[in-house]
């Protein structure tokens, strides 16, 4: 399944909303390889036993990818968890930050706003203000795409998007970071946030495209 779920999203680069229909083949192609699967006690495993099993490993491969993620994304990752968008203790902020190893301030104006006492995660549409950070990380550069796909005032869509991956450690990421907060915010319920991370990953061919091309450079005669 882990080798499935690659395919799925790095090469055919599924839509998140589409993931669980689309990992039922594989997973059922390796069940349906016997006449029968059973237990050590002989009991017979059924097929609503096996799609839990599939569910189970599209879980452990978000939390593989999570893992994979850069450490400042993995601490936005987790206070987005605790606290959304929300003010908390900058005290809270700096234990995690020393448990991800990263540097608070560092991180300040690119992906949060700090003060000596709170703390809290920059908004997508907030980034509008804010000039593209140098080697940008996996959440900040996710959420400058999210808000050029928005379709809102100033946004730059597909071209406003390649301007971020350009500036990107590894724009990929990015992609991989979509599926994570789609799947966060799918569990919430939350259908609005899901369709924007959706839409990143579904527009990524483009992106991709558009990343791939030479860079357009005029000069004045």
């Amino acid at each position: 399944m882990p080798l499935a779920l690659d395919r799925l999203t790095r090469i055919t680069n599924i839509r998140p909303v589409d993931l669980a229909q689309a990992a039922i083949g594989p997973g059922m192609e390796i069940y349906s390889r016997y006449s029968k699967v059973t237990r050590i006690s002989g009991e017979i495993v059924s097929i609503r036993e096996v799609l839990t099993e599939i569910n189970r490993e599209i879980t452990a491969y978000h939390e593989k990818e999570t893992g994979e993620l850069d450490p400042e994304s993995q601490f936005c990752l987790t206070w987005l968890k605790q606290h959304g968008y929300m003010e908390g203790n900058f005290g809270d902020a700096q234990v995690l930050a020393t448990a991800k190893g990263v540097d608070i301030d560092s991180m300040h104006d690119k992906v949060l706003l700090k003060d000596h006492s709170k703390v809290r995660l920059l908004k997508a549409e907030e980034y509008v203000e804010r000039e593209n950070s140098e080697n940008m990380t996996a959440w900040e550069g996710c959420l400058r795409m999210v808000w050029h796909l928005s379709g809102g005032e100033r946004s730059g869509g597909i071209a406003g998007c390649t301007t971020v991956v350009r500036e990107m450690r590894d724009y990929e990421s990015a992609k991989r970071l979509a599926r994570v907060l789609y799947t966060y915010y799918e569990s919430r319920g939350d259908a609005e946030s899901e369709a924007r991370y959706n839409n990143l990953v579904t527009q990524w061919q483009y992106i991709s495209q558009s990343m791939r091309a030479p860079q357009q450079i005029t000069a004045d005669i």
